[in-house]
């Protein structure tokens, strides 16, 4: 055991055979970390979850009336759409994430709580929709009462947008 795996023998494959998955034959990741490490402080960078923008580009044309009103065409996408200050057009530079990216979210932070990685403090984040949304779901995964600090100077590099976006403030300050 090297402290990152737990090893075990998987059987020979000689033809079709039952799977106990109850038995050993799988490797186990785990988070285990040297004794002389565990009282050190530990720093977790996470970025955010799959963005609706880059699975499906062309969401904002496809999804939205004229009216404003937002209607999902794939189980990936989010069910609602909250109302921004500056309409649709504030989704453009600051979009949300899809299902699964709430989804991988949550499931990193219940990693955390199975593998102990803790104490954990804080979490710093991203102004961005993206961000804030992947980082709510990671504290629901974590099942733990843990305040996000939302800090501007995480905000992607600001000469990547032709203006700077509204951000999530829209949605703090209502």
């Amino acid at each position: 055991m090297n402290g990152r795996t737990k090893e075990s023998t998987i059987p020979p494959e000689d033809g079709p055979q039952k799977t106990n998955f109850n038995s050993n034959a799988f490797k186990v990741a785990s988070f285990d970390r040297p004794k002389s490490l565990q009282n050190r402080k530990l720093i977790a960078l996470i970025r955010n979850g799959e963005r609706i923008d880059r699975v499906f580009p062309e969401w904002l044309n496809l999804n939205f009336t004229d009216t404003g009103k937002y209607l999902p065409t794939d189980l990936n996408q989010p069910i609602e759409m909250l109302q921004r200050s500056g309409g649709v057009g504030d989704y453009l530079d600051d979009s949300p994430i899809t299902e699964i990216g709430g989804l991988t979210s949550h499931i990193l932070g219940r990693s955390f709580r199975l593998h102990d990685i803790w104490p954990l403090q804080k979490i710093f984040c991203s102004p961005s929709l993206r961000c804030v949304q992947s980082s709510v779901s990671f504290v629901k995964g974590l099942n733990k009462d843990i305040k996000i600090c939302i800090e501007p100077g995480l905000f992607d590099w600001t000469k990547w947008y032709k203006a700077i976006p509204k951000l999530v403030f829209d949605f703090l300050n209502a």
